[in-house]
């Protein structure tokens, strides 16, 4: 066991009728991630289920491309493990793990090292040598004709159109940086991936995402972990004032929040609290050392990252404040400050003027 000792009696519990849950056995499964797996859990309704995890097939994007991946990968296997004995005569083990990482890194765009050696792009591998064995392996399991062709027929397409979900993203994104900023790209990529899916039409048929996809993007909807900066400097209640000046200045920023050691958000010091202090300071000729802990305010406001940025909004508004730290539970995982809402409203604005 690599946690504390489990107390429990399955098979006890199993007698009483009571569902175990069998704690041994998940942290196992935690630590040893095959490609194919079996895990047992527990659903929402209390009913013990156990599930296969495949992580082959690429995820959709949508219902009908995942059925196709699947189709295809499982074709493949009942072909090939019917055409090679040991497949590891035909190709080594070395340009199979060298395929993984180029296909990992570049995508439909990989060229192969194959069966024999033999240097391949992966679409040509697909169309000619692939396609085929996936659908005679289909064929061994009976699986109806009109079902072979509507999947593999998408796979076919797929790599024809050179058009993974992948590169539709990438292509969307790079042609809306070119109108909107990252945020409004990312968000309409979203919105156009929504709308697909509902459609359920196979990621090859999909056009570019455009800025038209931003019309039902509305600013009552957005949520603070859409804008909140997470890339975070922080100081502990122990730290000497000196050194959050320092880092504010380097950073340029106006606000920093105090952890304790669990990552817990206990305060918040300011750049305006930072020269009240060093201007009382000056008038006193005080010479000591002050810490954090003596003058940041201990109990500052904050938010979720599923607060509505309307309401995120009010509530500087009502407190009067330049910034919100956001926590999730006790830990903090962003903050938002007032330029960041410049920016929403600047956009907004924008976007508005162009209608």
């Amino acid at each position: 066991m690599l946690a504390g000792a489990i107390e429990e009696d399955s098979l006890e519990m199993v007698q009483q009728g009571i569902t175990p849950k069998l704690r041994a056995l998940q942290i196992h499964n935690s630590t040893v991630y095959r490609w194919n797996r079996p895990c047992y859990g527990i659903s929402p309704n209390g009913k013990p289920h156990l599930r296969i995890e495949n992580r082959v097939m690429p995820s959709g994007p949508t219902s009908v491309d995942e059925v196709a991946n699947a189709a295809f990968w499982l074709g493949c296997m009942v072909a090939m493990s019917a055409k090679y004995d040991d497949v590891t005569k035909h190709i080594d083990f070395v340009d199979a793990r060298d395929n993984f990482l180029k296909s990992a890194k570049f995508g439909i765009d990989t060229t192969f090292t194959w069966m024999k050696d033999k240097k391949v792009p992966v679409t040509d591998l697909i169309l000619h040598e692939l396609l085929p064995l996936a659908r005679e392996g289909l064929k061994m399991r009976k699986v109806k004709t009109a079902d072979i062709n509507k999947y593999l027929d998408i796979i076919e397409a797929r790599a024809k159109e050179h058009k993974t979900g992948a590169r539709w993203a990438l292509r969307t994104f790079t042609a809306l940086k070119k109108e909107v900023t990252n945020d409004e790209a990312v968000t309409a990529i979203t919105a156009a991936i929504i709308k697909n899916q509902k459609e359920n039409k196979p990621v090859h048929t999909w056009k570019e995402g455009t800025t038209a996809d931003l019309d039902n993007w509305q600013p009552t909807k957005i949520k603070v972990e859409e804008f909140m900066s997470t890339d975070l400097f922080t100081v502990q209640k122990d730290d000497l004032i000196e050194l959050v000046a320092e880092i504010l200045d380097w950073r340029r920023i106006r606000y920093m929040p105090v952890e304790d050691s669990k990552g817990e958000l206990i305060g918040l010091i300011s750049s305006r609290m930072l020269l009240r202090h060093f201007a009382r300071r000056n008038q006193l000729d005080e010479v000591q050392a002050t810490m954090v802990k003596e003058i940041m305010i201990q109990k500052p406001v904050t938010v979720t990252p599923e607060t509505n940025i309307m309401e995120a909004m009010n509530k500087m508004r009502d407190h009067n404040i330049g910034c919100l730290p956001v926590v999730k539970g006790k830990e903090l995982v962003g903050i938002i400050t007032e330029m960041d809402f410049l920016r929403i409203t600047s956009r907004l604005m924008e976007r508005l003027e162009k209608k």
